[in-house]
């Protein structure tokens, strides 16, 4: 197979602006070059002036409403494209491979029907306390979970069952080639891994649960959660 030409990102956001630029600008370093973002009625409308991004404006706010806006920005790619489903704060990894469509080729290369990857989240936070933000790359600690997020071709696509994973044609796999089933999976982080920045500060962390969800998911969270996930902040990423 050869290097897929478009490999896109589709999220859904709301008054995350000032978060964009640097999600965009790290992705565009591991090749993604097509983005689709929904802003779901931010206070101040999303605005970026590049032709790499489309943005749509979204005002549905019910249940569901971040896989029915996962469909719309589905329309917009091709069948031979790659797609991940992602939000704003997470942000995909692969420190030991030079592109996303270097690692799309490498796994499909012997193994042209895998239809999508999912890919494990690791749990970044910042130990000790920080009153603002800092740039991404210098979240370094993080724990292991559980939950997926995926990357697939378009014309394997079938359905979303959840944000987290789909339906597909083809062979689901995770980085080792050990099939996906669900939402969850046995944590891999080796070479690909979502970094999901879930505490970047607890005035963030504050300003999300008041943010709340578009999806009309209930989510009770508090400043005492904040303090939970920091405490589980075991590991931390190599630094030669």
């Amino acid at each position: 197979m050869d290097n897929p030409k478009t490999v896109g990102i589709i999220a859904i956001c709301k008054d995350e602006n000032e978060y964009i630029q640097e999600w965009l600008d790290h992705h565009k370093k591991l090749g993604f070059n097509k983005f689709v973002i929904g802003d779901n009625e931010s206070k101040v409308p999303i605005q970026i002036d590049d032709p790499c991004v489309t943005v749509i404006p979204w005002t549905d706010n019910e249940v569901g409403s971040q896989m029915r806006f996962y469909y719309e920005a589905n329309k917009l790619f091709n069948p031979d494209d790659w797609v991940a489903a992602i939000d704003i704060d997470e942000f995909i990894y692969m420190p030991l491979i030079k592109s996303i469509q270097i690692f799309i080729k490498a796994r499909t290369y012997k193994r042209e029907n895998i239809g999508a990857f999912g890919l494990s989240w690791r749990m970044y936070g910042y130990k000790g306390e920080k009153e603002g933000r800092v740039p991404i790359e210098e979240y370094k600690d993080w724990y292991p979970d559980q939950h997926i997020k995926t990357i697939y071709r378009v014309k394997d696509f079938v359905a979303f069952c959840d944000p987290h994973h789909i339906h597909c044609l083809g062979d689901y796999i995770d980085e080792w080639g050990n099939p996906i089933k669900g939402p969850h999976k046995t944590h891999t982080s080796t070479f690909i891994w979502i970094k999901h920045t879930w505490t970047r500060s607890l005035p963030e962390f504050l300003e999300k649960i008041k943010r709340g969800s578009g999806d009309k998911v209930v989510r009770s969270y508090s400043e005492a959660n904040y303090h939970e996930y920091q405490s589980k902040l075991v590991n931390r990423d190599y630094e030669p």
